[in-house]
């Protein structure tokens, strides 16, 4: 009877300290549940990111910041219209 060899793949994720995780990776992927499930938390922030438009407002203390803000609360506005 020959031994047979066990042949798990390793998460290639590489930890801040340089060293790779060691964990068990999620079949057919490079990288274990736990640093999946950051890289979809991550990948879903920056998505929320790009789609929500709040105003960068200024403090009014010339007609130039007032003329900014006013611009600033149209682009918001529009690109809300705009969206599906």
């Amino acid at each position: 009877m020959g031994s047979q060899h066990l042949s798990i793949r390793i998460c290639r994720h590489i930890l801040t300290d340089g060293r790779h995780c060691q964990g068990a990776a999620v079949r057919g992927r490079a990288c274990c549940r736990h640093h999946l499930d950051a890289r979809t938390r991550l990948h879903n922030m920056a998505r929320a990111r790009r789609c929500v438009r709040l105003p960068r407002l200024l403090v009014a203390e010339t007609p130039r910041d007032l003329a900014y803000n006013q611009a600033e609360v149209c682009r918001c506005a529009s690109h809300r219209a705009h969206r599906p």
